[in-house]
């Protein structure tokens, strides 16, 4: 295991922890108390989020958006009581296949963003800044 492994295994564990011992001012709690349609939607709004942030081409706010993607997938792995270690394996062997096939390049059009929807070019406020995973914390 390595120290990636060890933070994802970590958060995971503190999500466990809030769904099994909820209180009262724990996000994770509340999530997990509201049931899998809220936490999908979160995961949905989260990767919508990410999708945002690489587009205006952030660096900063593609590192914040995606640990918040990472964190609410874990919530999701937490309710449905799915380890991470569990979708490691999956993960190795779907690049595998994917390798294997040749991918055709995407025509230019599709890159610009009048093919956005204009909801997807929207921000709502400044995302907070930080270096990667600790910003879960402020969902625990």
């Amino acid at each position: 295991m390595n120290e990636r492994d060890d933070i994802i295994q970590a958060v995971y564990q503190v999500i466990l922890d809030r769904r099994n011992n909820p209180t009262g001012d724990s996000y994770t709690a509340s999530l997990m108390h509201k049931g899998i349609d809220k936490i999908l939607k979160k995961v949905g709004e989260e990767a919508t989020e990410v999708v945002i942030a690489a587009k205006g081409g952030k660096r900063d706010e593609i590192v914040y958006e995606t640990a918040d993607l990472v964190f609410h997938l874990l919530v999701l792995l937490g309710y449905c009581d799915i380890p991470p270690r569990m979708s490691t394996p999956n993960c190795a062997g779907a690049s595998a296949r994917r390798g294997s096939r040749k991918r055709t390049p995407a025509p230019p059009e599709i890159h610009k963003s009048s093919h956005l929807p204009q909801m997807l070019r929207r921000r709502r406020g400044k995302p907070k800044v930080s270096a990667g995973f600790p910003e879960m914390r402020s969902h625990l």
